[in-house]
Parts: structure tokens; sequence; C-alpha cells
């Protein structure tokens, strides 16, 4: 009976059925955390660069026209991230004119929560997103 069982446990240690199915289990996990952590840095990046061409952009057009109201800005900021998905509710913009040595400037700054999809250890809930810019006017003729 003693040699039954030492044989039975010899023989379920050197059986290896299943052991890809569990190394793959191990591994799957570390490789799929690597995929949406890549995803999610690639997806904050992008709301990132296309937030501070938003604001670039319309400050540009705001220097070069000269007509645009604080709500218009507003408005073309809000339009361009509706193609990221990111709503005006989201959004936070400030326009100012200043003036610096006598030349007169529009400055536009925004800022933006990032929350991401799946939560990131070490890091917090959300990621701000700022975006500035500031562009001389076109003096009044």
């Amino acid at each position: 009976m003693m040699r039954t069982i030492k044989h039975k446990v010899k023989r379920f240690a050197r059986n290896e059925d299943g052991a890809t199915a569990v190394e793959f289990a191990l591994v799957s996990v570390l490789f799929l955390s690597v995929v949406f952590a890549i995803m999610e840095f690639g997806r904050f990046f992008w709301i990132s660069h296309q937030f501070q061409f938003a604001v670039e952009d319309t400050t540009r057009s705001a220097a070069v026209r000269g007509n645009m109201s604080p709500q218009d800005i507003e408005d073309t900021i809000v339009e361009t991230m509706s193609l990221t998905g990111i709503g005006a509710a989201s959004l936070n913009i400030t326009i100012a004119e200043t003036q610096i040595s006598g030349v007169n400037f529009i400055e536009v700054t925004g800022s933006y929560d990032f929350k991401p999809f799946l939560p990131v250890p070490g890091l917090s809930d959300t990621l701000t997103v700022n975006a500035a810019s500031r562009m001389p006017t076109r003096p009044d003729s």
C-alpha cells in the first residue's frame, strides 16, 4: 500500500499535463497589464496633445481675426475637443487679454482632469492635463 502511494506521488510529480495552461495564466496577467497601460498612456498623451493643439489654434485664430469674443474662443476649443469625446463640462478654460511692453496679448489657458478607464496603481484617480498659449494681437488699424 505504501508503495502504491509513493508510486502515485512520483507519477504525479513527473506529469506535465496542464503546465502550459498554468504558465499562460501567470504570464498573461502581466502581459495584459502592460498592454492596457500602454493604451492608457497613449490615450493620455493623445488627449494632452489634442488639447494643446486646440488651445494654440484657437488663440492663433483669435489673435489674427481680432473679433472673437471670449465665448467664441471657448466654443471653438470645446468643439475641437468634442472630437476626442470630451465635453464642455470637463474643460476649464480661462481667457485673458494682457499688455506687456506696449504689446497686447491674448492668453488662453485650460485644464482637463483625465480619468483612466482602468485604475493605475501608484497614481491618483485623475491626472490634470494643462494647455496654455499666448499670442500677440493684431494692432488696430
